[in-house]
């Protein structure tokens, strides 16, 4: 099974849902799915696919497939619930009756009023032979056919209950103003001061940008292969390992001479385990045994080894 792959897959497939293809998010999940049958994100993001096409029951069977793989998933749980047709009667009953009782209420308010008008109007040109102060005396006297219009019932209604597909979180870096481009090399050397400063100060929302803007720079630069360590670095601390694992990938592929190649191809072995896919994260340790046989890099892989065995590389 190609890793990397079913990771740009699955990205792929995320970009179809933002831009609601649907039917192209169908086909990218199931790819992904056919590749990692484990990889319990793929179903519930299939199955938000179907429901959007309609077909409530094969989205359904998705989260149902998610909670076999992870049973403490809390978005397959809220799905099926939220997608459950008897919780929907039950929603309708609930604001269909309070709405009918304020519609009856109202209905008997009127026709009692119109019975009272009806009554006042026959009751207005008095006999001829009724004097003056017979009139008066009947005017301060309630007639048998007078009453009191009932007031009417205020109903407090409740808003309507309207199912959304939760939307994906848009990307932290959208939400830092827009940074001046790098001229030279002493305003690079600037910017990326101030995005380790604050990538080590855990602000991550405002390095990302930063480093990416070091990656852009026309030239080349002895600072690029660190920006893009510590960009996935970033990524990997805010435990959006999938982003991470594809930016730790690239130190290798894009800076293969360069002095943290290592601690980014240790990290991908971090992020395999993280994602709970332990074969990779198996295969990509014995790779780094066979390469890296410096004690240094031996204690650090036996560092990762002992974490794996105590369950504690979950946390």
């Amino acid at each position: 099974m190609n890793h990397k792959s079913a990771v740009e897959d699955y990205n792929q497939g995320l970009e179809f849902v933002k831009q609601g293809m649907w039917d192209n998010a169908i086909a990218i999940f199931k790819k992904v799915i056919e590749e990692d049958p484990k990889h319990a994100n793929s179903y519930i993001m299939l199955g938000r696919a179907y429901l959007h096409k309609g077909e409530t029951y094969l989205a359904r069977d998705c989260w149902r497939s998610a909670l076999k793989i992870d049973p403490d998933n809390a978005k397959a749980k809220q799905y099926l619930l939220e997608t459950d047709p008897e919780s929907v009667w039950k929603s309708a009953r609930k604001f269909f009756w309070p709405g009918f009782i304020a519609i009856l209420i109202l209905a008997l308010v009127l026709i009692n009023s119109l019975i009272v008008m009806r009554y006042i109007n026959m009751d207005e040109k008095p006999p001829v032979n009724i004097t003056r102060q017979q009139m008066k005396a009947q005017e301060t006297l309630p007639t048998e056919t007078e009453t009191i219009p009932e007031q009417p019932v205020q109903i407090h209604e409740e808003p309507e209950l309207i199912f959304e597909p939760e939307q994906e979180p848009k990307p932290t870096e959208e939400l830092i103003p827009e940074l001046p481009d790098v001229q030279n090399d002493t305003q690079l050397q600037g910017v990326y001061d101030k995005a380790l400063a604050d990538c080590l100060s855990s602000e991550y929302a405002a390095a990302i940008p930063e480093f990416k803007r070091i990656l852009e720079y026309g030239k080349k630069h002895h600072l690029k292969d660190n920006a893009q360590y510590w960009l996935a670095e970033c990524y990997y601390a805010q435990k959006e390992y999938v982003q991470a694992l594809i930016e730790f990938q690239k130190v290798k592929q894009n800076f293969p001479e360069a002095d943290k190649v290592f601690d980014a191809e240790l990290k991908i072995a971090y992020s395999y385990y993280k994602l709970e896919r332990n074969e990779a994260g198996k295969h990509k340790v014995k790779q780094l045994m066979k390469e890296w046989t410096q004690d240094i890099h031996k204690k650090k892989i036996a560092d990762l080894e002992a974490k794996v065995e105590s369950g504690t590389i979950k946390d």
